[in-house]
């Protein structure tokens, strides 16, 4: 590390540091170390910012390492050999080495927001100070120059992320007003994933109240990318809450969620990690599938995500407890590799909800664990065989014959195909409605 050259220096007084809490930087990527040389061999001033400082410095590795330099975007061109241009107009450049991407972005000031989205001009400079001045929070607003060791902090980012506080740069109603998809992000970052209960200052408390109207600004699929990451976070109960106290989850999800509504409690009372589809269908149990669904499609949630979401809005309150072996199989292999995640959610729904005995869960986790795992799980009748010894064609009824005998191979542990044939030589097939037959569905 210290035969790096360096480049031009910032225009802002470095932060009174130990050496040692730079440490971090003797492990950057190669990749990483390899734009800094260039860079600031031909005299560039080059910086590591936001995200990746603010990880490095509360001893995270850092997924990504976004650069920012006095370079313009075509002397950047011409400097590397493997450039996209992302952002090109607004100074960014990817830069792609080894393989791998790395945003690397022109000192810039910003000025006027008049779609509360994207900046009305942006003036690209050689000015540190300007860049770090326009950033959204504080403990994104940090910046370290990797040749000479040093942390740019002037806004107290360090700090404030040693509080476990969340701070905007300057004015909050101006930053938050600037992007409304800020009031989000707001929100996000009070659940690091750091087991701290990170909280706000009163200034951006208030601006995130007073600022919502800028979420109308902001494009439905930005503001589902941002409320999944925030049902997905492990303390996303508390956020959830804090979001219904401020009036902006019902701005998201229509309806009128109480603080202290039970489904909030629920959410806040799970201490596990738990998929976000799981959340989902707690903080929608109020609405039936079809409204579920249509709530979702509005967010523009994925497909995949909304029939996961439906799945487990429709088994809340369903977990076998005191059933026999049977449904107790059927249900460990309906839910599968989330049966632990949804046991500790329906617990806390059922505890909330419904007047259930005193160590029920506990029993019904004990007898799924001393149940044998079933010896075949996939069907053991495929349709072919079906249409063999019943002589149906391909149609639904086939279909539902195979999804029956299917359900009855799980819950009784079949493992034979004779032991299939035992079983459909008793059922009346040949008769009634075919939609009314058991199937391989929980509940």
């Amino acid at each position: 590390m210290s035969d790096l050259p360096r480049g031009l220096a910032a225009d802002v007084a470095p932060a009174p540091i130990p050496a040692e809490r730079l440490s971090w930087v003797e492990d950057l990527p190669p990749s990483v170390l390899n734009i800094h040389s260039t860079i600031a061999a031909v005299g560039g001033g080059i910086w590591l910012v936001g995200g990746a400082v603010r990880e490095a410095m509360r001893g995270r590795v850092p997924k990504d390492h976004d650069i920012a330099t006095t370079l313009q975007p075509d002397e950047i061109e011409e400097l590397f050999e493997h450039t996209i241009p992302t952002g090109k107009q607004f100074g960014t450049m990817t830069v792609v080495v080894d393989g791998i991407n790395h945003e690397v972005t022109t000192l810039r000031c910003e000025s006027g927001y008049q779609d509360g989205r994207h900046p009305d001009s942006v003036d690209l400079t050689d000015s540190l100070s300007l860049d770090l001045e326009r950033r959204d929070f504080t403990i994104n607003a940090m910046a370290v120059d990797i040749g000479r060791k040093e942390l740019y902090d002037p806004h107290s980012g360090l700090s404030d992320l040693a509080a476990h506080r969340l701070r905007a740069v300057g004015s909050a109603s101006l930053r938050l007003s600037e992007d409304g998809l800020r009031v989000m992000r707001a929100y996000r970052f009070l659940d690091q994933g750091d087991g701290a209960e990170w909280r706000t200052d009163l200034e951006l408390e208030l601006a995130m109240m007073e600022r919502q109207d800028m979420l109308q600004n902001v494009a439905m699929e930005r503001i589902w990318h941002e409320f999944r990451r925030i049902s997905s976070a492990p303390d996303a109960g508390r956020v959830l809450a804090r979001m219904a106290k401020d009036g902006v989850l019902d701005l998201i999800i229509g309806g009128n969620t109480a603080v202290d509504d039970r489904r909030i409690r629920v959410l806040r009372s799970i201490s596990v990690s738990i998929v976000a589809e799981m959340r989902f269908a707690v903080l929608l149990k109020d609405r039936d599938k079809d409204g579920m669904i249509a709530t979702l499609k509005r967010l523009k949630a994925p497909n995949a995500f909304i029939a996961r979401a439906v799945e487990f809005h429709s088994w809340l309150g369903t977990a076998p407890i005191d059933s026999d072996e049977g449904l107790m199989r059927l249900f460990r292999n309906t839910v599968g590799e989330d049966i632990n995640e949804f046991l500790a959610i329906d617990e806390a729904w059922q505890n909330e909800w419904e007047d259930i005995r005193e160590g029920a869960f506990e029993d019904l986790r004990t007898k799924l664990r001393t149940i044998p795992r079933n010896r075949h799980t996939e069907p053991l009748a495929d349709g072919n065989w079906l249409m063999q010894q019943t002589g149906l064609g391909q149609g639904r009824r086939l279909g539902r014959l195979k999804n029956w005998l299917h359900r009855i191979q799980i819950e009784r542990d079949l493992a034979s195909l004779e032991e299939v044939e035992e079983i459909l030589c008793t059922l009346p097939w040949q008769h009634g409605d075919e939609n009314k037959w058991p199937s391989m569905t929980w509940p």
